[in-house]
């Protein structure tokens, strides 16, 4: 198969993804919706895996139905080239593919255009918009990977030992396995967790000197939290699911709830370890004003802040509205 037939082969594929991840995507967010509402007493942790797992099957859905057009079109493409072979000039492939060229002057004299030709056209017509989104996104993605490495490279201080000793306590009775470092470093303004297979902790000056040892304590049990549970990993591909769909506003809806539950399940996890919430929530209060960290980067403070603080603070479940709309701050 020759470049300019295997580039409409993956073009009209990328087409038709687009086309049907639009019902696709809203199927998945209403049923997601629908399961969020009847998880909204349960933990979080059952209501993050349900965001996680629909994130999955958008991508899924995304990718199945590209490489599903593509298997049906590979084996009539070379009688298409034959048929139809493509011009030479700047617009060749999009001259020659059936499914790019603009309806012809025959096709509206033979009566109306069926829907389906009309939504292949405009469709098709998307990709390089698509394409357009995609390198723009990916370079902003690629923006905050190198960020995080320059934090992660950046001149640390050390800690002092007695907070490299509650660190170390503090993972034993996390069980993480992995060896965790902690510096000091200017380059943040809260504490942060970067990296997966080798995790830094990188804590602020002003943590270190405006927080109690106890509350201190907390806000590094929430950074270990997401250690153990290998959540940078996780916010990176959720990230890139965030590139492949960025025109679906359901993709960003299911993303932004499943940050906001993923900050509730380290909560939890924190509030375990220093068995005080409201120790724990002045804590976050204290830090919120000093919030700004790349998009990689696992914060304490990250997630909708209020309502994580009225959880805390509340002894009783959230029963005013349900989950899917009250995360949407």
């Amino acid at each position: 198969m020759t470049v300019i037939l295997l580039a409409d082969v993956t073009i009209r594929a990328v087409a038709a993804a687009l086309l049907h991840s639009l019902w696709q995507g809203t199927l998945v967010a209403a049923v997601t919706a629908a399961l969020w509402w009847a998880l909204r007493r349960s933990r979080p942790t059952a209501r993050y895996a349900l965001g996680c797992v629909a994130l999955a099957l958008m991508v899924g859905a995304w990718a199945a139905t590209a490489w599903r057009t593509a298997v049906q079109l590979i084996p009539a493409a070379p009688a298409r080239a034959a048929a139809a072979p493509p011009s030479l000039g700047p617009a060749g492939l999009f001259d020659y593919s059936p499914a790019i060229r603009t309806i012809s002057r025959a096709e509206l004299e033979d009566g109306p255009v069926p829907l389906a030709r009309r939504l292949d056209l405009w469709s098709v017509r998307l990709v390089p918009l698509w394409l357009a989104g995609v390198f723009g996104l990916s370079f902003r993605l690629a923006l905050s990977w190198w960020l995080v490495q320059r934090m992660r490279r950046a001149a640390h201080a050390p800690v002092a030992s007695l907070v490299a000793d509650r660190v170390a306590a503090l993972a034993a009775r996390l069980r993480v396995a992995r060896a965790v470092q902690v510096v000091q470093s200017a380059a943040v303004q809260v504490p942060a967790v970067i990296g997966s297979l080798r995790p830094v902790i990188l804590l602020p000056a002003s943590a270190l000197s405006g927080l109690s040892l106890a509350q201190l304590d907390a806000i590094l049990a929430h950074e270990l939290a997401h250690i153990r549970r290998h959540d940078f990993a996780v916010n990176l591909l959720q990230t890139v699911a965030e590139v492949l769909l960025f025109y679906h506003p359901a993709c960003w809806w299911i993303s932004r709830r499943v940050r906001a539950e993923r900050e509730l399940c380290c909560d939890d996890i924190a509030v375990s370890l220093c068995g005080d919430r409201v120790l724990y929530a002045s804590a976050l209060a204290d830090l919120e004003a000093l919030r700004v960290t790349p998009t990689l980067a696992l914060a304490a403070t990250d997630g909708p802040l209020l309502r994580r603080v009225r959880r805390l603070l509340s002894p009783a479940p959230e029963r005013s509205r349900a989950p899917g709309l009250s995360a949407a701050h």
